[in-house]
Parts: structure tokens; sequence; C-alpha cells
């Protein structure tokens, strides 16, 4: 079964940012997120269309 999701942590990894950068982007709700119980989860289709639609912006 392919994972669905990503940590923080593993879209800093992706994206080749700092972790600190990405809860940058989540408290200023610039990057689609989800929390549960406290923590933050990347729903990985939704973070590749998120890409995909900035990629266009160019």
């Amino acid at each position: 079964m392919e994972k669905r999701t990503m940590s923080v942590e593993d879209v800093a990894i992706y994206l080749g940012l700092h972790k600190d950068t990405i809860y940058d982007l989540v408290k200023g709700k610039k990057i689609p997120h989800i929390k549960i119980g406290g923590r933050i989860f990347f729903l990985v289709d939704v973070l590749e269309k998120w890409m995909m639609e900035r990629m266009q912006e160019w």
C-alpha cells in the first residue's frame, strides 16, 4: 500500500526546505495541511496538486 500522508519532516525533505520553513507555511496557511490531535499531516495527492498549481504561476 502506498503512503498517502507525509509529516512535516517528510515534506521538508521532499521540498528541500528546512522544517521551520514548513511550519511557517503551515502557520501562514500557505500550504495545504490537516491537523489531527495536534499533529500536522499533508496528503500526498493534495500536496502534489498544490505544487503543480504553483509551477503554473511561473
